[in-house]
C-alpha cells in the first residue's frame, strides 16, 4: 500500500523564501488546514483533520489575506495552538509516503515556518532538528506535474505558457469545473488529491491518450468519440473526493497523537 499524504493551508500572506528565516515574525502564518491521508491505490481517506490553527503573534489580518479566503482574525483565533497542529502534522507525514501539494514550494515553506515558529517559542525542543527532517521527507507537487500539460494546450491556442494555478490544472486534467468553494483548505485538499489521482491514472494508462490536437482532458473525455488513430475505450469516471467524502470532514480528531 502507498499512502499520501494531502494538505492545503490558508495563510496569513505569503512565505518570505529567502530574504528572512522561517522563524522571523515577519513570516506568514498558517490559519486553516485541510489535511488528508489516502490509499494511493484504492483512493481510500484513510484519516483526515480540518480547523483553523491559532495565529499567535498576528495582529491583524492583512486585507489582501481576507479578501482571498475570507478568514478573519477572530476566526483563527479559535483554533488549535500551533504546536499541536504540528503534533498533528507529524501524525500525517510519519503514516506517508510522500506528500502532494499545489504547489509544493507554498506548503512545504509554511510548514517549516510552522515548526521552526514553535521551536523558536521553546528552545531545546528539539523541533529545530525535526524541521529539516521533515523538510527531507519526500514531496512532490500536482503544479509541476500539470503545467507542461496546460501550456501545451495554451501554446496550441496560440497563448504564452505559465505556471498552472489549481483551478486550470483541475479543469483541464480531470475535465470538469473544479468545484468551490476556492481557498478554503478543505475544499482545495480535496481539489488536490483529485488532481493527483487523474495525474496518475493519466500516466498509468488509465485515462484516454491525447487527441491529434494535443488535449489529454482525462475523466472529461472518457466516452467521447476520437479520431481512429487515437481511439481508447470509455473508463467510468471514479467520484471525486467531494462527492465521496461530502463537501465537510467529519468534525473529530481523527489522528493519533501520542508521543
Amino acid at each position: 500500500m502507498t499512502r499520501i499524504f494531502v494538505r492545503d493551508y490558508e495563510t496569513s500572506g505569503v512565505p518570505i523564501f529567502s530574504a528572512v528565516p522561517s522563524e522571523d515574525p515577519r513570516q506568514p502564518h498558517i490559519i486553516e488546514a485541510g489535511l488528508a491521508l489516502y490509499d494511493l491505490e484504492s483512493r481510500e481517506r484513510l484519516m483526515a483533520w480540518h480547523g483553523f490553527v491559532r495565529p499567535d503573534g498576528l495582529e491583524a489580518m492583512p486585507p489582501e489575506a481576507y479578501g482571498l479566503h475570507g478568514i478573519t482574525l477572530e476566526q483563527a483565533m479559535t483554533g488549535i495552538p500551533r504546536r499541536l497542529f504540528v503534533r498533528i502534522l507529524h501524525s500525517f507525514s510519519a503514516a506517508a509516503d510522500y506528500r502532494v501539494a499545489h504547489p509544493k514550494s507554498f506548503e512545504d515553506r509554511m510548514e517549516r515556518i510552522t515548526i521552526k515558529r514553535c521551536h523558536a517559542d521553546n528552545p531545546g525542543d528539539g523541533l529545530d532538528a525535526y524541521a529539516d527532517e521533515y523538510k527531507a521527507r519526500d514531496s512532490r507537487c500536482t503544479q509541476s506535474r500539470s503545467t507542461p500539460l496546460v501550456n501545451a494546450q495554451r501554446k496550441a491556442d496560440g497563448g504564452k505558457a505559465k505556471t498552472a494555478s489549481l483551478q486550470e490544472a483541475y479543469e483541464f486534467i480531470v475535465g470538469r469545473p473544479m468545484p468551490t468553494p476556492h481557498h478554503r483548505a478543505w475544499s482545495d485538499m480535496l481539489n488536490t488529491a483529485d488532481l493527483w489521482f487523474a495525474l496518475e491514472d493519466l500516466q498509468n494508462g488509465a485515462m484516454p491518450p491525447p487527441d491529434e490536437t494535443g488535449i489529454g482532458r482525462s475523466y472529461g473525455d472518457h466516452g467521447k468519440a476520437r479520431p481512429a488513430a487515437a481511439t481508447a475505450a470509455p473508463v467510468d469516471r471514479p467520484a471525486t473526493l467531494a462527492e465521496r467524502f461530502g463537501a465537510k470532514p467529519r468534525s473529530i480528531l481523527d489522528v493519533d497523537l501520542e508521543d
